[in-house]
């Protein structure tokens, strides 16, 4: 007998919102490091909206781009650790005759960073983290985010070229513009999610090769391919999605232009690849991806006391696998059968800073399927507080803290939409 499936959307939509609750606080998303500060001698606030976080500044994406080794330091390591702690407050009425209870859930975790110039035109973001639950006493170790990068420039026929090789260790990590789920903690990564949110995180090993050009068309081409099972576990990671058939070819490109405190950016990007899915996906014998995807973002810059941000983002994913027939539908497929879907994302999020000080943030989250499964809307709101940071801010620049306070909505269409509620305070001190 087929399962109920309002029960099952019910059961998923709470999967997914978790998900993204999970995704907002435990990810070191703010990448505002005292390393990068103390390297170039210049404040936060040089490369980060809102201080810390993800969102940068021109100034922040052109650190990137040159490989982060512009500066010359202080003569010591460019190490940074921080520190992560909060809460999350599972405001939804889960007490069903499902087992379903609230996840109220508290965490603590640790990061110890190697971000800055390693020598020469070679520097690096690498991050390696340590998580503990209180509640239920466990705790791992975890390589985490890893962009080791070469980065020149050259003129060619009188055009300037900032060119560069990066290895990383995710698809997306390696981006300017951050529109993706790597870095942005309104952007989650929910039950089923699509290839490009984070479900090859830590699993893959790759390199790609980059250009701007006249500071004005960036491209960008390269490949991944699964890091070996043992290599995995050594750094903390699981294949709980299955491993990589052959290479996944990944490519970006993008236009921006900055003027007179403003800037704007539109971009593409896409890659492909094929799973051999894990004993995880029951029945699923192999799923061919391809996401191609569309991003920009709009800054105002012109006055430091009040700063805006808009950034959105568009990803299609066309699947195509093989799957045995399952316990429920058995009576209804042959033994297996090939099937084919597309999944949409639509992202866009909005923030204000005043003073580098105190940020709001606003972002909504569509996720839809031709499967009819997983649908998902989701609206994240945020203040943050960020004292620290600036040229003259206390022990800068050795010191950077956030305090966050947010809110989950889940506005699905859906029966049991209006229940799912979330709400979370976390606190990052970094030095």
């Amino acid at each position: 007998m087929p399962p109920n499936n309002k029960f099952l959307r019910h059961k998923k939509s709470a999967i997914a919102l978790f998900a993204v609750v999970l995704l907002c606080i435990f990810t070191t998303t703010a990448q505002a490091l005292p390393s990068f500060a103390r390297q170039t001698g210049e404040a936060c606030t040089a490369c980060h909206i809102q201080t810390q976080g993800s969102n940068l500044t021109p100034r922040g994406r052109d650190f990137k781009l040159k490989g982060y080794t512009e500066g010359e330091g202080n003569g010591l390591p460019p190490l940074s650790m921080v520190i992560n702690g909060g809460g999350v407050l599972d405001l939804t009425d889960r007490n069903d005759n499902y087992g379903n209870a609230n996840r109220d859930r508290s965490f603590f975790n640790g990061s110890l960073f190697y971000a800055g110039k390693i020598f020469g035109s070679v520097g690096a973001y690498i991050e390696g983290s340590y998580a503990l639950d209180p509640d239920s006493g466990s705790s791992k170790g975890v390589l985490n985010k890893v962009d080791l990068r070469f980065a020149n420039q050259v003129k060619v026929a009188g055009q300037q070229v900032n060119y560069g090789v990066s290895v990383n260790n995710e698809p997306g990590v390696q981006d300017l513009w951050n529109t993706n789920a790597v870095w942005n903690s309104v952007i989650g990564a929910p039950y089923g999610a699509i290839l490009a949110d984070r479900r090859l995180s830590g699993n893959v090993g790759g390199a790609t090769l980059y250009a701007m050009i006249n500071d004005l068309l960036y491209i960008e081409a390269g490949g991944y391919a699964s890091l070996p099972n043992d290599v995995q576990r050594a750094i903390g990671r699981d294949s709980y999605y299955g491993s990589v058939d052959g290479a996944i070819p990944y490519w970006r490109i993008a236009l921006q232009h900055n003027w007179d405190g403003h800037y704007v950016s539109l971009g593409h990007f896409g890659l492909q690849a094929d799973l051999q899915p894990s004993n995880y996906y029951d029945g699923v014998t192999h799923e061919s991806y391809s996401d191609l995807g569309v991003d920009a973002t709009y800054q105002y810059l012109a006055n430091p006391e009040h700063i805006f941000e808009l950034k959105g983002r568009y990803v299609q994913e066309t699947r195509i696998g093989t799957k045995t027939a399952s316990n429920y539908y058995g009576a209804y497929y042959p033994s297996s059968y090939k099937y084919e879907s597309t999944v949409d994302t639509f992202n866009v999020g909005g923030t204000y800073t005043w003073q580098q000080t105190l940020g709001l943030a606003v972002g909504y989250q569509q996720y839809s399927s031709s499967a009819n499964a997983n649908d998902l809307e989701l609206v994240t709101t945020e203040l943050s507080y960020t004292p620290f940071g600036k040229q003259h801010s206390l022990l800068a620049p050795w010191l950077n803290l956030r305090l966050n306070l947010g809110y989950i909505a889940d506005v699905s269409k859906t029966t049991y939409a209006a229940s799912n509620e979330t709400l979370y305070l976390n606190g990052r001190l970094a030095f």
